[in-house]
């Protein structure tokens, strides 16, 4: 481009960080984001959702893992430990792996790891791409009034509900990686990754509590289920 005293300038590369601000611009999915809180825009998106979820998980798979220094050393940097799930009802346990000093965590199948070799089945998740997806998929759910309606139980007040949730939603980002799976662990029961998605089955009762920062009261209603494109490459 040519400046106004006539000088060019610009034909540069991105740097990495003005690219990954770029490629999570929520504006490309025809959305505002205030405070935190994701709304729709009145512009039409010109990136579907499934486009946007893989370059998420592609970002976050690609970082390097470094446990989050607000966590404190030593502490378990594993949030969906214990939730996660494959389509057979085998749990996914941590793992990790050292390349080059750098630490890789993984969500595997318990198969992978206490069956036979010749017999291996099930999945090997790159931990970051798939907490992208699980904290993406909720975050949006806390910034959705339509969605939060379906997803509490009708003698609550919604109003005060999804008033609530934006406070929420526009914290829930920047939560460290233990505030994320203590979060979860309040009020989902399970994660079960299949071949094209995760569904993510919420216990309504014990969600609006968390939401509202009150005690779930006691609640027999099924969870609901919640689901997201799983765009994170699963390992065999």
């Amino acid at each position: 481009r040519i400046a106004a005293d006539g000088s060019p300038y610009g034909a540069k590369p991105f740097e990495r960080g003005a690219l990954y601000a770029m490629l999570q611009n929520r504006v490309y999915r025809g959305e505002i984001v205030h405070k935190g809180a994701v709304y729709p825009g009145e512009h039409q998106a010109i990136v579907d959702e499934d486009l946007f979820a893989a370059v998420q998980a592609a970002l976050a798979a690609n970082r390097t893992d470094r446990t989050d220094r607000r966590d404190g050393a030593g502490r378990d940097p594993s949030p969906l430990r214990g939730l996660l799930f494959d389509a057979d009802g085998e749990r996914l346990t941590p793992s990790h792996a050292l390349k080059k000093g750098v630490r890789y965590r993984y969500y595997v199948s318990r198969h992978l790891t206490t069956g036979a070799k010749s017999e291996a089945r099930g999945l090997r998740l790159p931990a970051l791409g798939i907490e992208a997806i699980v904290r993406s998929r909720i975050g949006a759910l806390l910034a959705d009034p339509a969605g939060l309606t379906e997803a509490i139980p009708s003698d609550h007040d919604h109003a005060a509900i999804i008033a609530a949730a934006a406070r929420r939603a526009s914290e829930w980002s920047s939560l460290t990686a233990s505030e994320f799976g203590a979060a979860l662990t309040g009020f989902v029961s399970r994660i079960c990754v299949l071949a094209d998605r995760i569904e993510i089955a919420i216990q309504p009762e014990r969600f609006a509590a968390w939401i509202a920062g009150t005690q779930p009261a006691a609640s027999s209603i099924d969870p609901t289920a919640t689901a997201a494109p799983c765009p994170v490459q699963q390992r065999r």
